[in-house]
């Protein structure tokens, strides 16, 4: 794992960093500074700033927020196994080192900025192992999949999401201006996926508070919204339609081809495990496809350039086998 750039870069503390502005900014930013790096956000109070603590001229800022498609190299993946396509916007390195200092101190910032149901994109956390288990046992399993996630995370909703943190309203805008392509989320940056679980939050609490007392266990791995229980004349139709409204309530399109229902005793699937029992399994297709990977692999039928998917592969099943030891 690449270490994290620190929060004011390569000062020790943020009186070593205000000693090296200018009079004028050490006049109008000292007080700011210190406030944001008093509660750990990264002390963007101006580009001027900004570019001190990182090390480059202004004139090179002012070129990325003037001309930010430019700093990105936007392609299509394919979508899983059907024919749908992806679009994928990668910031150039230059940006990306930006983004990724942002992202790791804003979320480190406030650990309550993010939803305990929340479990994508969680440093240290194998979130789709433990979603997964949180379901084990269950009756029913409810899944309803959010469309264009990234892309609707809307400018709006980032700032709304940054005020919460502790930035004062200048101050978010210039986040806004490093993180956003188009008025939205790029998928491909990487400040995209914690801003993404922080400007979900309200939603995320939102349902919390719909499924008090009704004993239903609620998960989110980014775009993958999960609900199951025990009780079996449960109205699970019934919450499906109220989840997709109050979803559009807050600005969220829901992929209705992707919703599914399952009910013991058929196969009951979160994440690509079996939850039927106390721990998340692989399904039985995953695991003959382990068994026919490490057949191939010991006949040396492996061709170079897929070995390291099928090495990556067969790690995975290693390591959730371990998990389940």
């Amino acid at each position: 794992m690449k270490t994290p750039l620190p929060l004011l870069f390569s000062y020790d503390d943020e009186r070593q960093f205000i000693a090296s502005l200018s009079t004028g900014l050490r006049t109008r930013h000292s007080d700011e500074i210190r406030r944001l790096v008093e509660i750990g956000l990264p002390p963007l109070v101006s580009w001027s700033v900004l570019s001190v603590a990182i090390g480059v001229s202004p004139h090179f800022l002012n070129s990325i927020l003037k001309n930010k498609v430019r700093y990105y190299r936007s392609f299509t993946i394919s979508k899983g196994r059907g024919k749908k396509r992806r679009l994928i916007e990668a910031p150039r390195v230059s940006l990306k080192i930006i983004q990724s200092w942002l992202a790791h101190h804003i979320s480190k910032s406030n650990p309550q900025c993010i939803s305990e149901h929340s479990f994508a994109f969680i440093p240290g956390l194998n979130g789709i192992y433990e979603a997964a288990k949180i379901h084990c046992g269950s009756q029913w399993v409810l899944s309803i999949d959010l469309k264009d996630f990234f892309h609707y995370i809307t400018s709006e909703k980032i700032v709304t999401a940054l005020l919460s943190l502790g930035y004062r309203p200048e101050q978010a805008s210039k986040v806004l201006d490093l993180v956003t392509l188009y008025d939205r989320l790029p998928q491909g940056a990487p400040s995209s996926p914690c801003l993404s679980n922080i400007a979900f939050k309200p939603t995320d609490d939102f349902i919390k508070t719909l499924i008090e007392d009704r004993q239903i266990k609620y998960t989110r791995y980014a775009d993958d919204l999960t609900f199951s229980g025990n009780d079996m004349n449960f109205n699970v139709e019934g919450l499906k339609e109220e989840v997709i409204y109050r979803l559009s309530q807050h600005g969220w399109e829901v992929a209705l081809d992707k919703i599914k229902i399952s009910r013991h005793p058929n196969r009951l699937k979160v994440h690509g495990f079996l939850v039927h029992n106390d721990k998340p399994v692989l399904t039985k297709g995953y695991r003959n496809r382990i068994r026919a990977y490490r057949h191939l692999l010991s006949k040396n039928a492996i061709k170079p350039e897929d070995l390291d998917m099928v090495t990556g592969h067969l790690n995975y099943s290693a390591y959730i086998d371990r998990l389940n030891d």
